[in-house]
This record gives C-alpha cells, structure tokens and sequence, in this order.
C-alpha cells in the first residue's frame, strides 16, 4: 500500500506538474491502482460559481477527446456539504449523475483495476471559472494490482 498527497494550491486550477508525475508514475509505471481518497480543505464560498463540478480524478483514451469520451469521479462543496458524482463525457455529450462518497470511492476503485492500460490518466482539477480560493488536499490510497 501507497499513499499519495497531492495539492491544489490557492489560485490555481490543478495540481502540479510534480504531483501529475507522481501519481502517472504509480498508477502507470509502478502497476499500483488509487483504491480510496479523502479531500482536505475544501469549504468555500463561490457565490453564483458554487454550483461547479470540480474533477477528481478519471480516465480518456485520447488527450484531444477530454470533452468527448472521458470519465471522473466530480466533487463540489454545495450547500453546505461535500458532494459526489459521476461526471463523464460520451460521444461529446456531458451526463453528470450525483452519488454518495461511498459509491464514488467504489467507483473509482473498481475503474482503477479494471481500466484499460492505453486510458490517459486525468488529474485532480478545480473546475468551472474560478481557481481554488484554498489550498486543497487530496490523500489517495494506492495498491499494487
């Protein structure tokens, strides 16, 4: 078992280039798959933005396709709460299904082990116009597949 911290820093919309390298290194070279996650430090207030979709983590088959067939585990603080949901693109159409926490981390371990090895990994990302207004953690537990 592996774990992983990776930070979206205040004013910005991803994480690192280091943090992308890291988890590409574990999860494509190293053979480990992300088996559960927490998010850190995520409480703020976006006013009209709150409503955003930010991204967790997922998987496309071709970095041009991002908006046409990809799938990710979307959070947001809404209304007081962490929210989940399935957010994918198919065939360049956006369906965004919400789900509990414990769906989306079974999701997400599940797509890990069972994805195709030529899927391009996608990164945490603060979504929609505005860069976090916080520094934001993300802890992922890794396993060897």
């Amino acid at each position: 078992m592996k774990d992983l911290r990776l930070v979206i820093k205040k004013g910005k919309h991803s994480v690192s280039i280091w943090d992308r390298l890291q988890l590409w290194w574990w999860t494509t070279i190293k053979g480990y798959y992300i088996s559960d996650f927490e998010i850190d430090g995520y409480e703020e207030d976006l006013g009209e933005e709150q409503h955003d979709w930010n991204k967790l983590c997922g998987w496309m088959p071709f970095p041009w396709r991002v908006h046409q067939d990809s799938w990710r585990i979307g959070w947001r603080w809404y209304k007081d709460e962490l929210q989940f949901s399935v957010y994918r693109y198919h065939e360049g159409e956006r369906l965004i299904n919400p789900c509990t926490r414990l769906v989306s981390r079974k999701l997400l371990s599940a797509m890990n082990r069972f994805k195709e090895s030529k899927m391009m990994l996608l990164f945490p990302y603060h979504g929609g116009t505005l860069p976090a207004q916080q520094d934001i953690e993300f802890y992922f537990k890794l396993k060897k597949r």
